[in-house]
């Protein structure tokens, strides 16, 4: 490695990447596959509590879209693990927290994508209002 691309690796301090360079890096998107798919559950569940009121007046509508974006969500941040996994050699020492985190997000948001459609389709079964 020559001198200028070990420059390039230092910030200006000197100590590594800098925070601009691991907010775009598989760092990130490990941190997004395992935040986004429990996000998405916390605010399935009070979003689902808010409108179960509104539902049971009218048509349910609302309660189903709210389970299918949180779905969504929930796949986008397993879609985003995965790739941050696939980015991240297992050979690369220096990043081995990096695709601990990614696999824990692959194994998570799968989980919270079966909880969330559990939960959205127990109001397609039973029915807001019960």
């Amino acid at each position: 490695m020559s001198a200028l691309e070990e420059d390039r690796d230092l910030d200006a301090v000197g100590r590594g990447p800098g925070v601009l360079e691991l907010a775009r890096g598989p760092a990130a998107e490990s941190l997004v596959g395992v935040a986004l798919a429990p996000a998405a559950w916390f605010t399935h569940l009070l979003v689902s509590y808010v409108l179960v009121p509104v539902a049971c007046e009218g048509p349910s509508l609302w309660l189903h879209l709210s389970t299918v974006v949180a779905a969504v969500a929930a796949a986008g941040g397993w879609t985003v693990a995965v790739r941050a996994r696939r980015r991240v050699p297992e050979t690369d020492r220096r990043r081995s927290g990096t695709r601990v985190l990614a696999n824990v997000g692959v194994a998570m948001s799968p989980l919270f994508l079966l909880v969330i459609l559990v939960a959205g389709g127990a109001s397609l079964v039973v029915g807001p209002c019960r």
